[in-house]
């Protein structure tokens, strides 16, 4: 059995080394209770504070482990794609974060999971998101998740993130697809097949500090909605459909108020509001309208979903009497 892991790493240098310790260890343990093949596949997404020096230095042992560096950061979807484009000849691929926020050794529950079932997917979802994140933040998931489920045959999966196990068709699936706008989480959905969810509580990060900023994170939740779905589109229309509809009821009661209340002043204050409130309205459809007019944009320009800059492939020696082993880096050019 073969298994590719990919981890995909962004300014993680103070915190690689402890992750890397138990990545090995449990790499070890499923070595020996699987007879598994097993190569890390590292995904630089453009860190600035010399990840990938870090990471090439590091002795891997028995297992194959490549590097690739991207020229510039271009996002945690990216980056994963990157990875699965470089994956080859595997029976599964693993996807894990290298924060420490998915505990490496929950790595052999996925496969065991994969291996007792008929799944061609296992994923971990966040079992209690309220406690770890507060009121608020659940509260803004959870809309989120709704609209993105609002009108569409393809429900994403609450909660479930990047931390999964894909079988060698599901990863076959995913590569296949043409777009370079991607929404992973969505995208896991929409290919199908059967899949299984497990529960799991995110573990603390070792180092640093989450790159996810509550902007970056409403930036990220916008490129998902105007990439997956057309949710925004129909509420626009639902909404011009109940404004029109409340207008006219608006316009019938001033008629009745003419007819029959002549004496009353006219209501200039609730009219300029009225005009401010459908103003707003409007430039808010606009914006909507130019997001998806903007990723088609991208999507009709077909640059690719990311640029590689170096491969390498970290090649562990044996360790000797007088030194210790260390991990030697071997570039390999890029067109």
């Amino acid at each position: 059995m073969n298994i590719s892991i990919i981890i995909p790493v962004y300014n993680e240098a103070q915190g690689i080394e402890a992750f890397i310790r138990e990545l090995l260890a449990t790499a070890v343990r499923i070595q020996t209770r699987w007879s598994a093949k097993i190569e890390f596949v590292f995904i630089d997404d453009g860190s600035r504070d010399g990840s990938a020096d870090v990471i090439r230095k590091l002795d891997f042992g028995p297992f194959s482990s490549r590097l690739f560096v991207m020229s510039r950061n271009f996002g945690k979807e990216a980056a994963l794609t990157a990875a699965m484009h470089k994956v080859e000849n595997c029976d599964a691929a693993i996807m894990i974060d290298a924060d420490l926020e998915h505990p490496p050794e929950l790595m052999e529950k996925l496969i065991e999971t994969w291996q007792t079932s008929d799944a061609d997917s296992v994923y971990y979802y966040k079992s209690d998101r309220r406690s770890r994140e507060g009121l608020v933040k659940s509260s803004v998931s959870k809309m989120f998740y709704r609209l993105m489920n609002f009108g569409t045959n393809v429900e994403i999966i609450p909660d479930a993130g990047d931390y999964r196990l894909i079988n060698a068709k599901f990863l076959d699936a995913l590569k296949n697809l043409a777009e370079n706008q991607r929404f992973m989480k969505g995208l896991y959905s929409w290919v199908g097949f059967e899949q299984v969810g497990l529960p799991f509580a995110p573990g603390e990060r070792t180092a640093g500090t989450s790159n996810f900023s509550a902007i970056k994170l409403i930036l990220l939740a916008l490129d998902g909605l105007t990439s997956f779905t057309t949710a925004p589109l129909r509420l626009m229309m639902l909404g011009g459909l109940a404004i029109s509809a409340i207008s006219i009821l608006y316009g019938l009661y001033i008629v009745v108020e003419a007819l029959f209340f002549p004496g009353v002043p006219p209501g200039i204050a609730s009219i300029l509001t009225l005009i401010s409130l459908f103003g707003g309205l409007q430039l808010l459809c606009l914006g909507i309208l130019g997001e998806y007019v903007g990723r088609a944009l991208h999507e009709a320009k077909g640059r690719p979903a990311y640029i590689i800059r170096e491969e390498i492939e970290i090649v562990t020696r044996k360790p000797s009497r007088s030194t210790r082993s260390r991990a030697k880096a071997k570039p390999k050019s890029t067109k």
